[in-house]
C-alpha cells in the first residue's frame, strides 16, 4: 500500500514497503472505508485508519531493503528504544520472553540490499525474515501494536515515512 525511505540524520537507512493480506485485510478495509462513507483521501488523513492498521488482527507486512551497511546492534537497539516508548517497560510479565526473544533474533549485521521483513499474521503472530530466511516467531498483541504504532502512531518514527507507506491505500478496494 506504500514505500518509503527512512532516513537518520543525513544518511538513508532504508527503503521500505508496506503489505496488507488480501484474505483479511481487504474485507476489513472495505468495511472501514463503507463506515467512512467511501472516501479514500479522507479516510487516509483520518486517525480511523490509521487505528484500523495498528489494531486490526489481519495479516499485514513490512519489508525493509537496506541501503546501506548497519552493524550488529544498530538495528536491534533501534527497535528495543522504539518499543520501550510505545510500551514502557519490556520486563513487565507479559512483555519480557517476547521482547527479549524478538530482539535477540534481529540483532544481526546488516550489510546493503538485505531484506528484513517483519510479517503480522491473525493471532498477533510476529515473524521475522532475513533475506527470506526465518529469524523469530512470537505471539504477543501488545509487540505487534507497538511495532505498527512505532510507523503510524501519533508520533511515528518518521512522519513522511508514516504518509508515503500508506500511499496507494486506494490499492486495497478492488
Amino acid at each position: 500500500i506504500g514505500v518509503a525511505l527512512r532516513k537518520k540524520l543525513v544518511f538513508k537507512v532504508y527503503a521500505a514497503g508496506m503489505y496488507i493480506a488480501d484474505d483479511r485485510g481487504k474485507p476489513s478495509f472495505q468495511q472501514l472505508l463503507g463506515e467512512a462513507g467511501g472516501n479514500v483521501d479522507s479516510l487516509r488523513h483520518s486517525g480511523k485508519f490509521y487505528d484500523w492498521l495498528i489494531n486490526g488482527d489481519f495479516g499485514k507486512s513490512m519489508e525493509w531493503v537496506f541501503v546501506r551497511n548497519l552493524e550488529k546492534g544498530k538495528m536491534s537497539g533501534t527497535i528495543k528504544e522504539s518499543l520501550e516508548r510505545e510500551l514502557g517497560d519490556l520486563n513487565a510479565p507479559d512483555l519480557k520472553e517476547p521482547s527479549e526473544k524478538f530482539l535477540a533474533a534481529v540483532d544481526v549485521e546488516l550489510k546493503k540490499w538485505q531484506r528484513l521483513h517483519v510479517i503480522q499474521r491473525p493471532g498477533w503472530e510476529i515473524v521475522a525474515l532475513l533475506d527470506g530466511k526465518p529469524l523469530v516467531k512470537v505471539r504477543s498483541a501488545k509487540i505487534a501494536k507497538a511495532i505498527w504504532r512505532i510507523y503510524f502512531g501519533k508520533n511515528p518514527v518518521q512522519s513522511d515515512l508514516k504518509k508515503n507507506l500508506v500511499q496507494v491505500i486506494e490499492n486495497l478496494k478492488s
